[in-house]
């Protein structure tokens, strides 16, 4: 296995792959040996705001934190999913990381992108389930400190899950 996580975060239209657009991604490269970050990638793709299909709540949600504003000067989606591709491709079996990344975000990856997380490791490190361990063991919940929660906004998400995993990885006294 790859000592190497790829902490990913997206926003997106929605939670349909199929339906939804993505509108914006980040991506850092941990290195698990010596926690040092590189190669992030983060960008916001470029939408016609008109033709996107939003409930209420998510268009309220990207509007408050400034993302819909940011649409009409993103780059193209096929730059960015080219650049994905060179960053999965310099990091065979990696394994992505972040909050429901196996089931959300590598599922959107994919349906967008077609295979281009082939290089990868076919096992995800899902922050949530770190996060969900503070209820199911009472010992370990004591030491966690209050993170802040998803920001939705994707470099800011991306950032918080390297801290938590990074907090929990030192207060374990384990390498991942």
């Amino acid at each position: 296995m790859s000592n190497y996580l790829i902490f990913l975060d997206l926003e997106t239209t929605g939670l349909d792959p199929r339906r939804d657009q993505i509108l914006e991604v980040a991506a850092i490269v941990v290195d698990t040996e010596t926690w040092e970050e590189s190669s992030p990638l983060h960008a916001v793709i470029k939408h016609d705001l008109s033709s996107l299909h939003m409930v209420d709540f998510v268009r309220d949600m990207h509007t408050r934190t400034g993302l819909l504003a940011e649409l009409e000067h993103g780059r193209p989606w096929s730059d960015v999913q080219e650049e994905l591709a060179r960053l999965f491709d310099l990091y065979p079996r990696a394994r992505l990381a972040g909050r429901n990344v196996g089931t959300f975000d590598r599922a959107f990856i994919e349906a967008k992108a077609g295979l281009i997380t082939a290089p990868l490791s076919h096992q995800n490190f899902d922050v949530s389930t770190l996060l969900n361990a503070r209820t199911w063991f009472a010992d370990f919940a004591d030491p966690l400190p209050a993170f802040e929660g998803t920001q939705h906004r994707a470099l800011d998400d991306v950032r918080n899950d390297i801290e938590i995993v990074l907090f929990i990885a030192n207060e374990m006294g384990t390498r991942l």
